[in-house]
């Protein structure tokens, strides 16, 4: 590949695309989007991906229309503001309908990430590439940083998964069963809301945490845009019902008293919410391993 195949283009600005902070940012975006942001959950990972696109999108943008690098940086602003916000929902379900899955959550304080776009002004106007590169990585960087930018922004689907009904036994009864899956509720969640980008609610009239998020049928005001994901409820414990149904945002289960085994408790799971999460760097992919992951995390801390 020679000089002759950018003959239409600025063979000094799109040699910044070597630039090492530049390659360093897109590397960063697909390992936190691909294996971060699942392997540890929690507020660093839910920045990463914003701040190191908020560097590279611009930069890139700016090899290729040198004379613009202002008006890209002011835009990159601009489109960052309105794209976390929730009026861009309506651009989002049509991209939607048209079969492109994309998603963002509506968080105003990643928009302290908008720093990077200063950050990456300064060092595509003072970066100058060596003299002598090697044009073979244009190419695959040029597609690489495409496809991390497309892969930030697609939604991750979530999958049911029917099981054959697996069975847990406890030696306890039915209501200290329920209590202890309690306890593991409020030890969890607190946890997350330590950690985690998103702030867990609680609602102490229907006993049940959840997240906010982006309603895609209202977007008459601010509070009717936002809609209710339930991610666990807590269980009635005074319930004299023989069974009782609960779910939380891993699993739909049943808890009932072992009739065969007196004084113990059942718990039987009836499926599994399957999010894409990483365990020992792989990703879950098979029923078998959606379950055990349900198990190590749940079933285990309940005994």
């Amino acid at each position: 590949m020679n000089l002759q195949s950018f003959k239409y283009l600025d063979t000094k600005t799109i040699g910044k695309l070597q630039n090492p902070l530049f390659i360093c940012s897109v590397l960063l975006l697909l390992l936190n989007d691909f294996y971060f942001k699942y392997a540890y959950a929690n507020w660093l990972t839910g920045k990463i991906s914003d701040f190191a696109g908020l560097f590279a999108f611009p930069y890139f943008i700016s090899c290729f229309l040198p004379r613009y690098k202002k008006n890209i940086h002011a835009f990159t602003v601009l489109l960052f503001i309105f794209w976390k916000s929730i009026y861009s929902q309506p651009v989002i379900q049509f991209i939607n309908e048209i079969g492109i899955p994309v998603s963002r959550v509506v968080d105003y304080t990643d928009n302290i990430a908008l720093v990077c776009v200063g950050l990456s002004f300064l060092v595509f106007s003072k970066y100058t590439p060596p003299e002598r590169f090697d044009f073979r990585l244009v190419y695959p960087l040029i597609i690489v940083t495409a496809f991390s930018f497309m892969a930030t922004s697609m939604s991750r689907h979530s999958s049911w998964i029917t099981t054959d009904d697996n069975i847990y036994k406890f030696d306890i009864s039915k209501n200290e069963l329920a209590n202890r899956i309690n306890h593991l509720y409020a030890n969890e969640i607190e946890k997350v809301n330590d950690g985690f980008g998103e702030t867990i609610f609680f609602d102490p009239e229907k006993k049940e945490y959840y997240i906010t998020i982006a309603n895609t049928d209202s977007l008459k005001t601010e509070k009717d845009a936002m809609n209710k994901e339930i991610i666990a409820c807590l269980i009635d414990t005074t319930s004299k019902t023989d069974t009782i149904k609960a779910r939380n945002c891993l699993a739909e289960f049943m808890i009932y008293n072992d009739w065969l085994n007196a004084g113990g408790s059942v718990l039987k799971l009836s499926g599994v919410w399957y999010y894409p999460v990483m365990i020992g760097g792989k990703k879950i992919k098979k029923k078998e391993h959606i379950i055990k992951f349900f198990e190590e995390r749940f079933i285990n801390k309940l005994r």
